[in-house]
């Protein structure tokens, strides 16, 4: 009797190795189809199922577009940012090579709230700057981000021109404030009307909801700036780094 010779498979990380490479050295470009799965597996001897879980992945992961009836398709990665990373987006993006576009909303002189007395430790007198910003991202609107800075701080800093200088580097050429490190909340929210309007989504879309504060090194007690923004999550994903520590072993 005839024994049955057991095929050795790629195993799925070892598939997901070969998709991500032949993905970054092939020539396909955003909205092209890749090869069928059929290809594949006479390609690089894939069982189908491991197949298909692992094309799964690569759409949750936002590297593959999935049509029914047609494919899979190369999709535009989303934005990649890590929490514990003080660089600016335009850093980020550039990074990363997408491009970046800003449209300036408001720039105004505010008087602060409760919320933000406590956090500048000023009263209510004080002015603050309130920015409000559309980042594009790929000429799409991908964040509206708010920034808040004491102009007792920063005198002068209402006649920047946003729309063409980076907001911290103007903080950075002009008071020689550079970030050292940072507090950061994150959310989920509903969009309001005029948001949805914004995003070209519809009301109560969930979207990202991120706040916190930004010090420099010359005073970790009151921050450089406070800041809150929405963010599309079809454009941005968030990483985290995280080391695990021995009992009795120092970070």
């Amino acid at each position: 009797m005839n024994k049955k010779v057991k095929k050795n498979y790629m195993t799925k990380a070892e598939l997901l190795e070969r998709l991500l490479t032949y993905l970054k050295n092939s020539d396909l470009e955003v909205g092209d189809k890749i090869i069928s799965e059929r290809q594949i597996c006479q390609l690089w001897n894939v069982n189908r199922s491991t197949l298909r879980s692992a094309l799964r992945r690569l759409v949750e992961e936002g590297y593959l577009e999935a049509i029914q009836g047609k494919g899979y398709f190369v999709k535009k990665r989303k934005v990649n940012r890590n929490l514990q990373d003080l660089k600016s987006l335009q850093v980020v993006l550039k990074e990363q090579d997408r491009k970046l576009k800003t449209k300036v909303l408001r720039q105004d002189i505010i008087y602060p709230d409760k919320k933000l007395c406590k956090i500048f430790k000023v009263d209510e007198e004080n002015p603050i700057l309130e920015l409000v910003r559309i980042r594009y991202i790929d000429d799409k609107p991908a964040l509206l981000e708010y920034n808040y800075t004491d102009l007792k701080k920063c005198k002068g800093l209402e006649k920047v021109d946003f729309s063409n200088i980076p907001y911290y580097l103007a903080l950075e050429l002009k008071y020689n404030l550079i970030p050292s490190k940072g507090f950061q909340e994150i959310s989920l929210t509903e969009l309001r009307s005029d948001e949805a309007i914004i995003f070209d989504k519809s009301e109560g879309d969930n979207f990202i909801y991120m706040e916190g504060k930004t010090y420099d090194s010359s005073d970790e007690k009151i921050p450089m700036e406070v800041f809150k923004s929405i963010a599309d999550p079809d454009m941005f994903v968030f990483t985290s780094y995280m080391k695990f520590v021995e009992k009795g072993e120092s970070e």
